[in-house]
This record gives C-alpha cells, structure tokens and sequence, in this order.
C-alpha cells in the first residue's frame, strides 16, 4: 500500500528545499532554477497523489 505525505511534510520538504535553491542560486543560477522546477515537479505529484486518495483512488502495483 502507498503511502502519502501530510500537508506538514510536504511543506517540510518545500521549505527544505527553497533553503537548498537558495544556498544553489548563491553558487549557480541554473542549478538553482533546475532544483526550483524539481520541487515544483515533486509537489505537484505529491498533490496529484494526496487528491486521488481522498477521491476513493487507491494505488496497487502493476506487474
């Protein structure tokens, strides 16, 4: 069974996240708007997930 973040995590993980771009813009400003496009990327999934499951989705493993 999957399982998914709370909102706390997930903004747990942006806000480590931001830090981390932050520290990345200060050293290169293409690595920091790729790692900015990764978190974005990863919180919208975590999103998309979070919303299926309280729509009644439930996630099984596909062979």
């Amino acid at each position: 069974m999957t399982t998914f973040a709370n909102k706390n995590e997930v903004m747990e993980i942006f806000e480590e996240q931001l830090r981390n771009d932050l520290h990345q813009f200060l050293l290169s400003t293409k690595e920091a708007f790729n790692g900015y496009v990764a978190c974005l990327h990863q919180l919208y999934l975590f999103g998309a997930a979070m919303q299926l499951k309280r729509m009644g989705y439930h996630m099984t493993k596909m062979n």
